[in-house]
């Protein structure tokens, strides 16, 4: 079926080369054309809010992370808003800077009035000859394009303003509005039918990766039954005290030192590829630098998070922790380190931590050193530590190769939704 004129074009497609020369990207079906964004809408950038002007009421601010994520908390802002700033429903937001694959991207807005925070802009669309969901898809559909345009470091990356109007759009009929609008709209639904079909296969997703951890939750509780009531303070088992890392100002530069971001620890695995890069003086022999071994524990984050644990595998070697995670070191002859890990996941261990983290938002929790030393630990000998652990490695093995099935279901999920919006762009809906 062609959303176009009614009927398929019969003429000759063009080479790839001739399509790129005239910026073409792909062959449009006829009456189509390629329109530059700066010509569909005028660009607004947000505010960059200060933390200073941050507060718990007032109008939301909206920032990448809450078009992302629609379950992360707003900060709000309670002066007087300018309007130039303001965010309505069905508006069209573009983030434009940040991690380009996961940053970028375009988005109808559908959460009440708000403040646009600064590396997004506001589209204000001229509505008689732009549907504002055509274009949001229309622009994430020209990601690559983006992408390739953006500037920036390693791993960061911006596009400006300029560029950002330059990147083509897939327009039906840009010279009869009416008509243009009218397919665009037949388009949107259409989309929108499909993308729901995928929505529900990624809520399908999910559920069986929430069914996957509690596979390895119930495991954690099954072993940690054949142990006996006895306990001592963590820190009996402990080469000395647990120590907070430090958190260097850091200019993401490879030649630099790599520190390990929060996110390295995280649902109780390590992450080494959650890092960034200091430039700053470092002291070879301070007491930041990990070792193979070595045992990290979150002592800040959200109250679900706080207090996972991981081991240091040894890479990135040498490899800074910072100061929202705690090193803790076991005694060889009184403790397992993966052992400790694994009490850590407990029932136990996680309701002793939500007790004890504290802090005045309710969306981020701490725990002391302290509580790390007093947390309760097993009175129980190194060998069955280990059997223990052995018997857990082997579940955790099966959950990381479902997990790795899992992620591939993903990528195929991902890459059919791309599949959805060429197709509607290409006229082939």
């Amino acid at each position: 079926m062609t959303l176009g004129n009614g009927a398929a074009s019969v003429a000759a497609v063009p080479p790839a080369a001739d399509r790129e020369a005239r910026g073409a990207p792909w062959e449009l079906p006829w009456g189509w054309e390629w329109i530059p964004l700066g010509d569909l809408c005028h660009l607004v950038n947000g505010r960059a809010f200060k933390p200073s002007e941050w507060s718990d009421v007032g109008l939301p601010i909206v920032r990448i992370q809450n078009l992302n994520d629609p379950s992360k908390p707003f900060n709000y802002f309670n002066g007087e808003p300018s309007p130039k700033h303001l965010v309505n429903d069905r508006d069209v937001l573009i983030s434009w800077s940040g991690t380009p694959g996961t940053s970028f991207g375009a988005f109808l807005w559908n959460r009440g009035r708000a403040l646009l925070n600064q590396h997004i802009y506001r589209a204000d669309l001229d509505h008689e000859r732009s549907e504002p969901l055509y274009l949001v898809h229309a622009v994430n559909v020209r990601l690559d394009e983006m992408i390739r345009r953006a500037h920036g470091g390693v791993g960061l990356g911006h596009i400006t303003k300029g560029e950002l109007e330059r990147v083509r759009l897939p327009i039906p009929f840009p010279q009869e509005p009416e008509r243009s609008l009218d397919v665009q709209r037949r388009i949107v639904a259409r989309i929108e039918a499909l993308l729901a079909e995928m929505k529900e296969a990624r809520a399908l997703a999910e559920d069986i990766r929430s069914d996957t951890d509690r596979v390895m939750d119930a495991a954690v509780e099954e072993a940690m039954s054949q142990l006996g009531p006895g306990r001592q303070a963590l820190i009996e088992v402990l080469d000395g005290k647990p120590r907070n890392g430090w958190s260097p100002q850091c200019d993401n530069d490879p030649a630099g030192a790599p520190v390990l971001k929060l996110g390295a620890v995280l649902g109780f695995r390590f992450n080494p590829g959650a890092i960034k890069y200091t430039n700053i003086k470092v002291d070879r022999k301070a007491h930041y630098w990990l070792n193979p071994g070595d045992i990290l524990i979150s002592r800040s984050n959200t109250p679900d998070l706080v207090g996972h644990a991981a081991i240091y595998g040894g890479e990135p070697h040498p490899c800074i922790y910072p100061d929202l995670l705690v090193r803790m070191r076991v005694r060889t002859d009184a403790a397992d380190a993966q052992f400790v890990v694994y009490w850590l996941r407990s029932r136990e261990a996680r309701e002793y931590v939500a007790a004890h983290a504290s802090g005045a938002s309710s969306t981020m929790k701490k725990i002391t050193q302290g509580d790390v030393c007093e947390l309760p630990f097993p009175y129980v000998c190194v060998e069955l530590q280990r059997a223990i652990v052995a018997q857990l490695d082997t579940v955790q093995t099966e959950v990381n190769e479902m997990c790795r099935l899992q992620a591939h279901d993903a990528e195929l999920l991902d890459q059919v939704e791309q599949a959805i919006l060429e197709r509607a762009f290409r006229g082939e809906l």
